[in-house]
């Protein structure tokens, strides 16, 4: 025979209380959603039975169902997500972080966090083992070696070292940019604290070093304070060997060109050897220019404004200087041999010529010329000598129309004396007359004898 026990709907069975609360051990069932229920005298409507009354889950609080209401209530259990079906009766316990804390280190969710004040969290493999990071590794300070291959950026503050924004690796064979090594890296940081250049070992911090074994040398600037170059400087334009300055390109000329209002200053004697300046370089000169402390000798030129000429033109200033009666003589030198060993004048020898050159247009002729030439035997401190003034005439043909010698004075062509009208007119021209000067008054010849004039006709 079936067995009977109190029934109705769950809204029903919840309505029991007061005299209607379920006795002690007093069984009751839901029909809508066909749970059982047992009365305990003083739970209204009853507590449900057959269902969660503990969970224990490892790690964890153990969670507690209450039952009233047919509610799971977790009681405890920190870290956990529970979802309850009451139709169904099931139970979903989702993923939840946990938390492991064991005393010295905290390990939740994606952190591990030490949690004693200033102390260290040490990862140590044992053995040959490693500490493998898969994927970015971002670290606020790392203090100590980092060995292997890092894939990837390494970006962040470098210390004292400064900021390295990209990875240079030892296996790199390209090219090691600015970018890829920022701020400064002591030299005694680098393994290899040197560099090769041509043949040479440059330890790195060092300010003098003399370089060798370079083809060649390509800059855009080169700062220095001393540098040492062993053989031949060459720009392709000029090259320096030495003491000596040599121009590479053909018919160029190698040009000295202080800035601004600056000057070249040449404390030593300057030797020509060839065409000092001119017009016709066919003509060849040499020339000493001297200075010493109480006299100086200065030659400058400067290309002339005037419209009216070529820029082929130059205009010329010559400026002297000295603090002595004689003052600062221009010296012109010529000797047999050549600059650098000179030997002995002959009788003859031209010693220089100031050539005065006029154009016809298209070319230039010699108008003027003042010579002066070796007159005699040269001797040990003696070098007799004369100067010819050569004039051109309306044929162009040039000769020697007047000769000082230290003999006499010789002309190829009339003197003219100075003429006066009469003897008043040639005291008023010459008030001090000196004993020698000859003159022509009127139609007469006179000559100055010292104390007066004397006729000569």
């Amino acid at each position: 025979m079936a067995l009977q026990i109190r029934r109705g709907t769950d809204t029903q069975r919840q309505a029991l209380s007061g005299p209607n609360t379920p006795l002690i051990g007093e069984l009751l069932y839901s029909t809508d959603n066909k749970k059982l229920h047992v009365g305990d005298g003083t739970t209204t409507g009853g507590t449900s039975i057959g269902y969660f009354g503990s969970v224990a889950v490892s790690g964890q609080s153990t969670i507690r169902s209450t039952g009233a209401n047919e509610a799971l209530t977790i009681v405890a259990g920190a870290n956990i997500s529970l979802v309850t079906d009451a139709n169904t009766g099931t139970l979903t316990i989702a993923a939840a972080p946990q938390e492991l804390n064991n005393g010295n280190l905290r390990l939740f969710q994606n952190n591990i966090t030490s949690i004693n004040s200033n102390e260290d969290i040490n990862i140590d493999p044992a053995g040959t083992g490693k500490v493998n990071v898969v994927g970015n590794l971002t670290a606020t300070t790392l203090t100590g070696a980092l060995t292997g291959n890092v894939t990837g950026n390494v970006s962040g503050s470098a210390g004292t070292a400064g900021s390295v924004t990209n990875g240079v690796y030892t296996t790199d064979t390209g090219t090691v940019t600015n970018t890829m090594l920022a701020g400064s890296i002591a030299n005694a940081k680098l393994a290899n604290s040197s560099l090769t250049i041509g043949t040479t070992a440059i330890s790195l911090g060092s300010t003098v070093t003399n370089i060798t074994g370079l083809a060649s040398v390509t800059a855009t600037t080169l700062s220095t304070v001393d540098i040492n170059v062993t053989g031949n400087f060459n720009n392709q334009r000029i090259k320096i060997t030495e003491n000596i300055i040599e121009g590479l390109t053909s018919n160029e000329n190698v040009e000295v060109s202080p800035a601004g209002t600056g000057s070249l200053l040449v404390r030593s004697n300057v030797l020509a050897e060839g065409a000092v300046f001119g017009l016709n370089p066919a003509q060849p000169g040499i020339s000493l220019f001297n200075s010493t402390a109480n006299k100086s000798s200065l030659v400058s030129f400067q290309a002339s404004n005037s419209a009216s000429l070529s820029p082929t033109f130059v205009t010329g200033t010559l400026t002297s200087s000295a603090n002595t009666v004689t003052g600062a003589p221009f010296t012109f030198v010529r000797s047999r041999g050549n600059p650098l060993v000179p030997t002995a004048s002959v009788s003859g020898d031209e010693i220089t010529t100031f050539d005065f050159l006029g154009f016809d247009g298209v070319n230039g002729f010699s108008a003027n010329k003042i010579r002066s030439i070796v007159d005699g035997a040269v001797s040990t401190g003696i070098v007799p000598g004369k100067l010819e003034f050569l004039t051109t005439n309306s044929s162009g043909v040039q000769a020697v129309t007047l000769t000082v010698s230290p003999t006499a004075v010789t002309s190829a062509v009339p003197v003219k004396l100075a003429v006066y009208a009469n003897p008043t007119a040639r005291d008023a021209a010459i008030t001090s007359p000196t004993a020698g000067m000859i003159v022509l008054t009127d139609t007469t010849f006179q000559g100055y004898n010292g104390s007066a004039w004397v006729n000569f006709n």
